[in-house]
């Protein structure tokens, strides 16, 4: 479903599907991350839903989801 930066701290502690197999949302600091990539732009709106640039690539899914 959609998730706006305003709903994401909700999902901290928790995994994600997103292509590729799942992947954890973490808390770090301030900052959220996923799949241990920091998001460093949210909430671009897309025609199909919303975009977060994350600040690198998820190569593999995550252990403990």
């Amino acid at each position: 479903g959609k998730v706006d930066s305003a709903a994401a701290p909700a999902a901290a502690g928790t995994c994600v599907e997103p292509l590729g197999g799942k992947v954890k949302v973490e808390k770090v600091g301030e900052e959220l991350t996923i799949g241990g990539v920091p998001i460093v732009t949210t909430d671009i709106e897309g025609s199909n839903g919303t975009i977060h640039v994350l600040g690198g690539v998820i190569t593999a899914p995550s252990e403990g989801c």
